[in-house]
């Protein structure tokens, strides 16, 4: 319940970067890059790598897919294929 509530407040920020352009905080989004991110990107890249591998592989396939313009994202998406 309480991983729940901590996804619920990100799909919320998310919410409000995507939808309040010129209502944002720089300070609030800049602290939350600096001192959130880093463990959210573990806790994630943890839930992945524990995904069966194929299933893992097809995910991350279809992320590749998506995001192929996107280089950054596909450069680290092969590196958990591995």
């Amino acid at each position: 319940k309480l991983h729940q509530k901590k996804y619920q407040i990100i799909v919320d920020f998310r919410n409000i970067i995507t939808h309040k352009y010129f209502g944002i905080d720089e300070d609030i989004v800049w602290s939350i890059i600096q001192n959130d991110l880093p463990n959210f990107e573990k806790t994630i890249l943890d839930i992945i790598r524990k995904i069966e591998p194929n299933l893992r592989e097809e995910l991350v396939n279809s992320f590749i897919k998506d995001n192929k313009h996107l280089d950054f994202i596909t450069k680290q998406l092969k590196e958990i294929k591995k």
